[in-house]
């Protein structure tokens, strides 16, 4: 029998992840045909630890406020306008 058990920095993410679902709970639901995976490319991608993206996510905390714990390709405005989408205030 396998057990899977986060570790103590895996748990550093059920914030964020609970900040997500409720945030993806309002969302409306519409059919689509495209099928679901990998996108052919990203608008924007963002690198940071836990602490980083909890700061991004829940508290709002602007992305250049990380400095070098942040690391973006893409567009940043797009990154923008989906921290702001998921923004609590």
């Amino acid at each position: 029998m396998f057990f899977y058990e986060l570790t103590e920095w895996g748990h550093d993410m059920a914030p964020i992840l609970v900040h997500l679902g409720r945030w993806g709970r309002q969302s409306p639901l519409k059919e689509t045909t495209t099928p679901l995976g990998e996108p052919d490319r990203w608008d924007a991608a963002l690198r940071t630890d836990p602490a980083g993206l909890k700061a991004l996510v829940i508290d709002g905390t602007p992305p250049v406020r990380l400095g070098e714990r942040l690391k973006t390709t893409g567009d940043r405005a797009v990154l923008q306008r989906l921290l702001d989408a998921i923004a609590t205030e």
